[in-house]
C-alpha cells in the first residue's frame, strides 16, 4: 500500500485510520467523501461503526489520491465506500481494476443516484445509512476470510501418471518447508509474549484488547478455540501464508504447532472412540478466482493442497451458502468442495471440533491440519444453467498413494536436519531472508559448545554477512572458522574447501580478484581431489571460479568452467532447479561480455523462467537476473526495455536488502547509465549520486566498481558540457586506478580516452594527445577485445587524427 496516501481525519477528534497502518486483513476498505473532514458527530459515529467491522480504514477527500491508492494496491481485495457526488467520477476510473470487488454508494438522497449506478456491476447499492453498509461489509469480510486459504494445484503427467514435481509452485513448497521446520522447534513460554509484542506493532487499535486477552489467557489446549474465534489470529495466519510473510509465520510458529497437535490428539481420540472405518463426506464452500479455477480444471486427476488449516462441515447447506455468496462478487467462481474422507487415513490429522470451537455450533465442523492434500475428481456444474457455480469432488490422499508418497519423500529430503532451528535457518537462506536467518544462527551459536557445530554456524553467519554487504565481518568469521581445531575434518576436507570457496566470494565482492582466484583455486583443487567428478559441490566451485575469470577478462576459461558446471547440474538436478538457473545465468553473463547478446538473452530467459517458478517474487537472485538482462538490453541500445528490467531489479532490492548494500548501489548505477545513453542526463545524475553514497563508505577506495562509477559520472557531466566537473571525476578515477592491485586494461583505456577527449574539448591539445596515446597503448594489452573496447580504441584513434590535423 502507498504510505503517501492521505488520511484526512482529525486525530484530536476522530480516531485516525490511514493507508499507512499495517493491514492484517485480506482486503482494504477505502472511503472517499469530502465530508470526512466535517468534524461532526455523524462522521465520528460512521467511523466507529466501520471500525467495528474493519481495523484499517483508508480515508480520502480527493479523487486523484484515492484512485492512485487503488491502482497501487495489488495483493488485497478492495471494498469501497464513496459519496454519490464523487462516485460518478471515480467509479469509471477504477471499476475495471480486478482487485475492486464491492462498491457502496453512501449519500443523503438515493433518488439522485439510482439510475447511473445500474451501469456498474460492482456497485452493491445506494445507502443513506451506514448500518446496512456495515452489515454487507461484515458478510463480505467473512466471505473474504473463507476464500483466503492459499491453494496449490499439482498436475499429473499425462503419459506417466506421475506428479510433475518440477512444476510445484513456490507457495506450496516454501510454506510446507516452513511448517515442517517450525513443527520441529521446541518453543518456550516466552513465545506468546514475543508474538503479542509483535502484534502490537503490526495491528490496528481495535485489536489491542484481544491481543491482551490472548497474552494473558492463551494455553495450547485452547488453540482450536482461539483459531475459531473471530479475531485477528485467523486472517493473520492465512494472510501470512498466502503472502509468504516470513516474519509473521515464524512469530506464529508456536500457535501453528499447538493447533496442529491439538487436532492430532483429537483425531486419535475420536478414531479410537468411534472404532469406525466407514467413509464419510464433508463439504466446504468458497470462491475461487478465474485463474485458480482454470488451474484446478487443468489439474483434474492430480492433487490439490490447502496450504493452511482447513475448515469444513458435514452439512452441505453451509457450504452452499459460501459458494453462492462468492458468485455475487465480480471475478469469482462459487465452489462446493465435496470431500470423501477415510477416517483411518493419517496423512493429515482432522477432527470434529463442535465442542471446542469458539461458537460451539451444531455445524458439525471438521478442522483439518495444514497442507491437507486431496486428489481432484469430478468437476461439474452445481446447477445446469449457472456457469459460475460448481461442485468439485476431492478424495483425501493416503500413504498408499504413489504420487503423495513421492511428494512426501521430496519434502523429507528438504527438511532433513534434526534440529528445527537449523532447518529453519537453511530455509530462510533459500528465501533470501538473511537478517532473519542471522537471528536464528546467532541463537544457535549461543546455545552450543560443540566445535563442529560452531564451525558450521560460523560458515552460515559469514555467508549471511556477505549477502548483507558486510564483507569485512564475513572475512573475520571465515578466518575464525579456519582457526577452529576440529578433529572431525582434515586439512583437505570439505569444510576447508568450503571456507576457501566462500572466502573467494567475499574477496571478489571486495574487488580483490587476485586473492579471490587464489582462494577459489584452492577450493577447486580440494574438491577435485575428494569429490566424484559429477558432484554438485564441484559444479558450484567451477561456477564461481568461472565468475572470477570473467572479472579478470579471461572469457574463454570462464565459459569452459561454466559449461563443465552446467553438465553436472543437468545430470544431477531436475529441470527447474534454482542452481540450474544460476548456471544458465552465469553462461549468459559470459556471452554478454563476449558481445554475443542473442545467446546471452537466451540463457537469461532460461534463468528467468525457472526463477519465476521456484523463487519468491522478491528474491535477490531474481533481481540480479533482471539487472543483467537490463545490461544486455542497454548494450543492444534497447534503452526503454533495459530501464524496465533495471526498475524491476530495483523494486526487489529495495524490499530485500539494506539501504547501503553494494548490489543496491550497482542497481542505481545501472539505471543511471541507461538514462545517460538515453540523453536524460538530469535523471542520470541523482541515481549516480545515490550509488556513490552507497559505494564510498562500504567499498575500498580502489575498488573497480568505484573507479567505474567515477568514470561514468564524468561521462554524464562531459555530455552536459560541464567540462570542469567531468575532468574532476575522470581524474579521480585515474588516481584510484593507480592504487589498485587488479589490472583492468579495458577500464584504464576508457579512462585515458575520456581524459583525452575532455582535454581536447578544453583546448588542451598536448594533454589530450598524451592521454590518447596512453589509451591506444593500453588497448593493445586487452586480452579479449569486446565491442566496447573496440569502440573506445576507434574513437581514440579518430581523436588523435583530429589533434594531429
Amino acid at each position: 500500500m502507498s504510505a503517501n496516501a492521505p488520511a484526512l481525519v482529525n486525530t484530536m477528534t476522530i480516531p485516525r485510520f490511514s493507508a499507512s497502518l499495517c493491514n492484517n486483513q485480506h482486503f482494504v476498505l477505502v472511503w472517499l467523501d469530502v465530508r470526512i473532514t466535517d468534524y461532526n458527530q455523524d462522521s465520528i459515529n460512521t467511523l466507529h461503526e466501520l471500525k467495528r467491522i474493519v481495523g484499517v480504514i483508508n480515508t480520502f477527500v480527493d479523487i486523484d489520491s484515492c484512485a492512485d491508492f487503488i491502482k497501487s494496491t495489488e495483493n488485497e481485495k478492495i471494498f469501497m465506500i464513496v459519496s454519490g457526488a464523487l462516485g460518478q467520477t471515480i467509479v469509471p476510473l477504477i471499476h475495471e481494476k480486478s482487485q475492486v470487488t464491492s462498491i457502496y454508494i453512501f449519500c443523503g438522497d438515493r433518488s439522485n443516484h439510482v439510475d447511473w449506478v445500474k451501469a456498474w456491476s460492482k456497485i452493491k447499492g445506494v445507502f443513506i445509512n451506514i448500518l446496512p453498509i456495515c452489515d454487507a461489509l461484515e458478510q463480505a469480510v467473512r466471505q473474504c476470510d473463507q476464500d483466503s486459504v492459499p491453494l496449490s494445484f499439482l498436475q499429473v503427467d499425462a503419459e506417466s501418471s506421475s506428479i510433475q514435481l518440477d512444476q510445484l509452485d513456490q507457495s506450496f513448497m516454501y510454506t510446507i518447508l516452513l511448517k515442517e521446520s517450525l513443527f520441529k522447534i521446541r518453543f518456550s513460554k516466552k513465545s506468546v509474549k514475543e508474538f503479542t509484542a509483535y502484534c502490537r506493532t503490526q495491528l490496528p487499535e481495535n485489536d489491542l484488547d484481544m491481543i491482551d486477552k490472548f497474552e494473558s489467557k492463551y494455553n495450547r489446549l485452547k488453540a482450536i478455540w482461539w483459531y475459531t474465534n473471530q479475531c485477528f489470529l485467523y486472517p493473520m495466519l492465512n494472510r501470512s501464508l498466502r503472502m509468504m510473510e516470513v516474519d509473521t509465520i515464524i512469530k506464529m510458529g508456536f500457535f501453528m504447532q499447538d493447533l496442529h497437535r491439538h487436532i492430532t490428539e483429537l483425531h486419535k481420540k475420536q478414531l479410537k472412540d468411534k472404532h469406525s472405518t466407514e467413509l464419510f463426506i464433508v463439504y466446504r464452500g468458497q470462491g475461487l478466482s478465474n485463474v485458480d479455477f482454470s488451474k484446478m480444471k487443468k489439474a483434474k486427476g492430480g492433487l490439490i493442497s490447502f496450504n493452511s488449516f482447513l475448515s469444513s462441515s458435514k452439512k452441505e447447506s453451509i457450504a452452499q451458502i459460501y459458494a453462492r455468496r462468492a458468485i455475487t462478487e465480480f471475478g469469482l467462481m462459487g465452489i462446493v468442495f465435496k470431500m470423501f474422507i477415510d477416517p483411518s487415513i493419517c496423512s493429515t490429522p482432522f477432527a470434529l471440533i463442535n465442542d471446542l470451537s469458539f461458537y460451539r455450533s451444531s455445524e458439525q465442523e471438521i478442522l483439518f491440519s495444514m497442507h491437507t492434500i486431496f486428489r481432484i475428481g469430478e468437476i461439474k456444474k452445481l446447477e445446469f444453467h449457472n456457469d459460475r457455480l460448481w461442485e468439485v469432488e476431492l478424495t483425501l490422499t493416503s500413504e498408499q498413494d504413489q504420487q503423495f508418497n513421492t511428494l512426501t519423500q521430496l519434502i523429507q529430503r528438504e527438511t532433513s536436519e534434526e534440529n528445527g532451528w537449523y532447518a529453519l535457518g537453511r530455509l530462510l537462506l533459500d528465501l533470501g531472508k538473511f537478517e532473519k536467518a542471522e537471528e536464528v544462527y546467532t541463537r544457535l551459536l549461543n546455545e552450543t559448545s560443540n566445535s563442529t557445530e560452531k564451525n558450521f554456524i560460523y560458515h552460515r553467519l559469514a555467508w549471511i554477512k556477505h549477502n548483507l554487504g558486510d564483507d569485512a565481518a564475513a572475512i573475520k568469521l571465515y578466518e575464525t572458522s579456519l582457526k577452529i581445531d576440529n578433529s572431525a575434518f582434515c586439512s583437505s576436507g570439505l569444510t576447508l574447501a568450503t571456507t576457501y570457496h566462500n572466502m573467494g566470494l567475499v574477496h571478489a565482492k571486495l574487488g580483490d580478484y587476485i586473492k579471490s582466484q587464489v582462494a577459489h583455486d584452492k577450493a577447486l583443487q580440494i574438491y577435485r581431489g575428494i569429490l566424484d567428478p559429477d558432484h554438485q559441490d564441484l559444479a558450484t566451485s567451477l561456477d564461481h571460479n568461472g565468475l572470477i575469470y570473467v572479472k579478470l577478462g579471461d572469457y574463454i576459461q570462464a565459459l569452459s568452467n561454466h559449461k563443465e558446471a552446467l553438465k553436472i547440474y543437468e545430470k544431477k538436478l531436475p529441470p527447474n532447479h534454482p542452481l540450474l538457473a544460476t548456471s544458465y545465468h552465469n553462461i549468459g553473463l559470459v556471452y554478454d561480455k563476449m558481445d554475443d547478446y542473442a545467446t546471452a538473452r537466451m540463457f537469461y530467459d532460461k534463468t528467468l523462467a525457472i526463477y519465476r517458478k521456484t523463487l519468491p517474487p522478491n528474491h535477490p537472485d531474481l533481481a540480479l537476473c533482471y539487472q543483467n538482462i537490463g545490461k544486455t538490453l542497454e548494450k543492444m541500445c534497447e534503452y526503454e526495455k533495459a530501464l524496465t528490467a533495471h526498475m524491476k531489479a530495483l523494486a526487489i532490492f529495495q524490499k530485500t536488502l539494506p539501504s547501503n548494500h553494494i548490489d543496491l548501489g550497482n542497481c542505481y548505477s545501472c539505471i543511471a547509465l541507461v538514462y545517460n545513453h538515453m540523453g536524460e542526463y538530469s535523471k542520470a545524475i541523482p541515481f549516480y549520486e545515490i550509488a556513490q553514497s552507497i559505494f564510498t563508505p562500504v567499498l575500498p577506495p580502489n575498488h573497480p566498481d568505484l573507479i567505474s562509477l567515477y568514470n561514468n559520472i564524468g561521462e554524464v557531466y562531459d555530455n552536459m558540457k560541464e567540462h570542469v566537473q567531468a575532468l574532476s571525476y575522470y581524474s579521480k578515477a585515474l588516481q584510484l586506478y593507480q592504487q589498485t592491485l587488479v589490472l583492468n586494461d579495458s577500464l584504464l583505456a576508457s579512462i585515458y580516452f575520456r581524459l583525452a577527449n575532455i582535454h581536447y574539448n578544453m583546448n588542451c591539445y598536448d594533454k589530450a594527445l598524451f592521454f590518447a596515446e596512453q589509451s591506444i597503448d593500453i588497448s593493445k594489452r586487452v586480452i579479449a577485445l569486446n565491442r566496447y573496447d573496440v569502440e573506445i580504441h576507434n574513437r581514440t584513434v579518430a581523436l588523435v587524427k583530429k589533434i594531429s590535423n
